[in-house]
């Protein structure tokens, strides 16, 4: 995933070791070279923000819900450039990610931390009148403020 220009500039710059000539081939398409010498010769530095797929397998998400966070201006994202494809790419910065789940917890995390089936901790959480976090409420999942769970004790009727 890179320019033939770039090639040759590594090729005179003598960067590349595995080069070798087509006999049958003609000008440009006739210099033969090893890809993978090439691949860390012109990979751009890791921008160190986490993929939509590493979000997903952090967060314990799915596409869905990732989209929607997104979507919805409530994980912030950044455009960057793939270190490895050089295309753009839509990322999160692994802090975005913390400060997201520091305020925020989706019912199925919730219940994991509380060790409670999601459906219980769900009507308890009723019971106890705390609402799903405003804005949030109509998404592939449930968010709650974690701020508004703080007086909140499961098994309690």
């Amino acid at each position: 995933n890179c320019s033939a220009v770039e090639i040759v500039e590594l090729i005179k710059s003598g960067h590349l070791t595995r080069v070798a000539l087509d006999a049958n081939g003609r000008g440009y398409m006739a210099i033969l070279i090893d890809p993978a010498e090439i691949a860390p010769l012109v990979r751009l530095p890791d921008h160190g923000c986490l993929s939509m797929r590493e979000v997903e397998r952090a967060a314990q998400w799915s596409t869905a819900v990732v989209t929607a966070l997104v979507d919805g201006g409530h994980l912030k994202t950044q455009t960057v450039r793939n270190p490895t494809k050089r295309s753009p790419q839509t990322v999160v910065h692994p802090t975005n990610l913390a400060e997201f789940q520091a305020r925020y917890v989706s019912l199925s995390t919730l219940a994991d931390e509380l060790g409670i089936h999601f459906l219980k901790l769900k009507r308890e959480l009723h019971d106890a009148a705390i609402q799903p976090a405003s804005g949030l409420e109509n998404g592939p999942a449930t968010f709650y403020l974690r701020q508004s769970l703080r007086d909140f004790t499961p098994g309690r009727g």
